[in-house]
């Protein structure tokens, strides 16, 4: 709590890591660790769940099913938890990898300098695991068309008419 860092252990492939929190987030962590660990041991859970145990992925996609029901979100109709098109925890990691691209994109970053940042947020091993995330969004079509057209708008000679003024032949 002190300094704003989540510390992951045993996830995927036995790994851990530690990812920075925003500060909103921060302050959130320590008003929900005020409230639910006033006497909570070092080695308690952060997020309790029944007798002592961790919370299940079955109980938090449950809570998750249910507050996008009272929130009134769409579920894509009657999906089942799990299946395509469903909304579930896993959608937020997703679209915070794009929400990270596109802002990336929006300030004009070298994205392929800034991927392997984004894969390490994410714990990811190889770059093909975090480009499964990167989706291009249609907002965005233009903006990185004219980007890469100004800055690469000149490697390939355009093809024009040798009637025009200014016309240079190119092979």
């Amino acid at each position: 709590m002190e300094n704003g860092v989540i510390t992951l252990t045993n996830t995927k492939l036995d790994k851990q890591r530690q990812i920075p929190m925003s500060v909103r987030l921060h302050e959130r962590f320590i008003t929900y660790c005020s409230n639910v660990h006033l006497c909570s041991k070092p080695d308690d859970w952060f997020f309790p769940g029944y007798k002592d145990k961790p919370m299940t992925l079955s109980n938090v996609e449950k809570n998750h099913r249910r507050f996008l029901w009272q929130a009134g979100i769409s579920h894509c109709g009657r999906c089942r938890l799990g299946e395509r098109g469903a909304p579930n925890v896993h959608s937020y990691r997703h679209t915070f990898a794009v929400h990270c691209l596109r802002g990336w994109v929006l300030e004009g970053k070298n994205t392929q300098a800034y991927l392997p940042v984004l894969q390490a947020y994410l714990g990811h091993v190889s770059y093909s695991d975090t480009a499964y995330y990167l989706h291009l969004t249609i907002d965005l079509f233009q903006d990185i068309t004219t980007r890469l057209n100004n800055e690469f708008g000149d490697i390939i000679p355009k093809i024009g008419n040798p009637n025009d003024k200014g016309y240079e032949k190119s092979y």
